[in-house]
């Protein structure tokens, strides 16, 4: 064997169950869904015993508890002649066989509960990107155990682990800058699903009489009643939306180890990825409408792989001033690097306006029908009190142009840039490689406007996803295409005219067959040209 190459049978663990403690973790997981309405029960009957339903609910547990532990029994792993081996089902068997050479990343975390217990979960990726079944989990492994194994584990494929930090990390989040995160993520949709859940809970918990006496106020509330209680709403979930930033991005820190990232964050469920950078198939720099006044932005990226467990972006920084993300992604993935300035790029022309605005619209209509509904179902309003909800249109009229202003795509020096506008501005940077398909996209109006959409796919952890840039001119569209299907590959193509539809497909060499109308085909990913935006459109300022 090559001194250069990894000895992948130097690494061996004999076979070795998970820490018991795994039995109480799996339990309290298959249970957990249970408790609250176990207490609504307990609560709603004031105590009275139901004799049946405890003894069901008892016989349940204990036949739970022994199926996890004929679980934890049978589940056994080892490494042996450079494969992890994995066996586990109490009923049904199942051995599964991982080459140490497809291994790709290691990754340790660990919840409130594992760290009572001294374990941690180690998460191994392999090669399959993005497929359900690509990452191995143990979820009870002791800490030192795990440390080890995760050493051995990237040892064996030639991968350095140093015992100590050889440098200071690329970024940290401060406290204060954790609760910035929090203040200004805009993340109110989950924080009011939150509300919601604690609504329902409410409503099961409380006597009711204490419901009642609330229907009994509940006509003597107006309009104005009705926006404090919505802004009463809004407050608690920006409250809860701090909160929970606090749990999730307290202690962030980003290192680079080589040819990979580290990441680590978490007050209480500690999380520690380990993410090639080969694998990164795109960086975006995210300005939030609460983040753009004051210069600041989040930094994500998009990485192929990560399993069944693996989201479409992750995290570099989730708060960082705009000026530092360009010098912050040079340190972290060079290659995606915006360039600073960055240049002029094709944006759509002031023609396109109509169509953002549109757009736009749809949500502040939807917001018109709502309120009208409200103020005709309260007692003690009338029903045009709703239109007070038209002030949603000049903000979705600003908006619209915004995002005209804002939007464009282009090429510089071997990386594809997609800026999307609007209220939220992000600049995604990727390299013609990655680009896994190209896609266009007209209808009837924006054919005779001469205009397009151009969407780009890009592989993520779940499968692919698209950035799409709307409304350029049709001529652009063809240029920017041109560029990136030069080595070949087919051109998802939607709605051309027999006059558009050939110009993307002469690009693709002379044995390539015309693409049908409204044809639709997976695209090779090409290499892309030194195309810059013709400026056809205003350019904003770089983000």
């Amino acid at each position: 064997m090559s001194a250069s190459q990894p000895d992948f049978r130097s690494f061996a663990v004999p076979p070795t169950r998970q820490h018991p403690g795994w039995i109480a973790i799996s339990a309290i997981r298959q249970f957990r869904g249970l408790v609250i309405p176990a207490i609504i029960l307990l609560w709603s009957r004031g105590g009275r015993g139901d004799g049946g339903g405890l003894l069901v609910f008892a016989l349940l547990t204990a036949a739970t508890l022994l199926w996890q532990i004929a679980l934890w029994w049978n589940l056994t792993y080892e490494v042996l002649d450079g494969r992890l081996i994995v066996r586990s089902g109490a009923l049904s068997r199942r051995e599964r066989f991982v080459p140490l050479e497809r291994v790709q990343a290691v990754d340790l975390a660990d919840t409130p509960l594992q760290r009572v217990f001294g374990l941690a979960t180690i998460r191994i990726e392999t090669a399959a990107a993005g497929v359900k079944e690509a990452d191995v989990r143990l979820e009870a492994v002791p800490r030192m155990d795990a440390e080890a194994l995760r050493a051995g584990l990237l040892s064996a494929r030639g991968v350095a682990v140093p015992i100590e930090e050889p440098a200071p990390p690329l970024f940290t989040l401060s406290t204060i800058d954790v609760l910035k995160a929090g203040a200004t993520s805009g993340r109110i949709a989950p924080a009011l699903a939150v509300l919601i859940f604690v609504a329902q809970l409410a409503n099961e918990v409380l006597p009711d009489g204490a419901w009642s006496g609330l229907a009994e106020r509940a006509p003597a509330v107006g309009v104005w009643g009705a926006v404090g209680v919505a802004l009463a709403g809004a407050l608690a979930a920006w409250l809860i939306a701090i909160f929970g930033a606090v749990l999730t991005w307290s202690g962030f820190e980003l290192h680079r180890e080589g040819d990979r990232l580290r990441i680590s964050h978490g007050l209480l469920d500690r999380r520690r990825t380990s993410v090639p950078i080969s694998r990164i198939q795109a960086v975006s720099v995210r300005e939030g409408l609460l983040r753009r006044p004051f210069g600041l932005a989040e930094v994500t990226f998009t990485s192929a792989g990560w399993g069944k467990e693996g989201k479409d972006a992750g995290t570099l920084a989730p708060l960082i001033p705009v000026a530092a993300a360009t010098v912050l992604i040079a340190a972290a993935a060079p290659r995606f690097s915006p360039p600073a300035p960055v240049p002029v790029l094709a944006s759509p022309p002031p023609r396109a306006y109509a169509g953002y605005l549109l757009a736009a619209m749809k949500p502040a209509a939807a917001l018109l029908a709502a309120a009208i509904l409200l103020a005709a179902w309260l007692p003690n309003a009338a029903w045009w009190w709703g239109l007070l909800a038209l002030a949603a249109v000049p903000v979705a009229a600003v908006h619209a142009w915004f995002e005209l202003r804002d939007t464009g795509s282009g090429i510089d020096d071997g990386r594809v840039l997609v800026r999307q506008g609007g209220l939220n501005r992000t600049l995604t940077v990727t390299i013609p490689e990655r680009v896994q398909w190209r896609q266009v996209l007209q209808n009837p109006f924006m054919r005779r406007a001469g205009l397009a959409h151009l969407a780009l796919g890009i592989a993520g952890g779940r499968g692919k996803t698209a950035t799409t840039v709307r409304q350029l001119p049709i001529a652009v569209v063809e240029r920017l295409v041109a560029e990136l299907a030069n080595e070949g590959g087919p051109v998802l193509v939607d709605g051309y005219t027999s006059r558009h539809r050939d110009a993307p497909v002469a690009a693709r060499g002379p044995d390539s067959k015309r693409m049908p109308f409204d044809e639709r085909r997976d695209a090779g990913a090409g290499a892309g040209g030194a195309f810059r935006g013709s400026g056809t459109g205003g350019a904003s300022p770089a983000p």
